[in-house]
């Protein structure tokens, strides 16, 4: 039995397997890593919900506020195509809430697809 973990999935009465952990890894997407979330979209489609990518080494800690608006909007147009949930990479006692605020106002600025 391989120690690899796997995910059933099924469509249209098709039965395949796709290795869970290459879904996993090609969703871990953080923007101080030089990763790309287009790229990660386009690797996984609509097959899964991508969640972060507001930087918090910079843009929530020290960012103005045209540079939080400016990465909001990047990561809702590169995550276009399947689900997205805004949120920061990661925790840190070092983000300040106003650009968590002005997070927040970019995205409810953002017309609907």
């Amino acid at each position: 039995m391989s120690n690899r973990l796997w995910l059933e999935v099924s469509r249209g009465g098709a039965a395949g397997a796709i290795p869970l952990t290459e879904i996993i890894i090609a969703a871990s997407v953080e923007p101080t890593a030089g990763n790309d979330l287009a790229a990660a979209r386009q690797k996984v489609g609509d097959r899964l919900c991508l969640i972060g990518n507001i930087d918090i080494s910079h843009v929530l800690v020290d960012g103005t506020r045209e540079e939080v608006t400016t990465a909001v909007e990047e990561a809702v147009r590169d995550s276009a195509g399947g689900g997205f949930i805004l949120a920061p990479t990661h925790t840190s006692s070092d983000i300040r809430i106003e650009n968590i605020r002005w997070m927040i106002d970019a995205a409810r600025r953002i017309e609907p697809r």
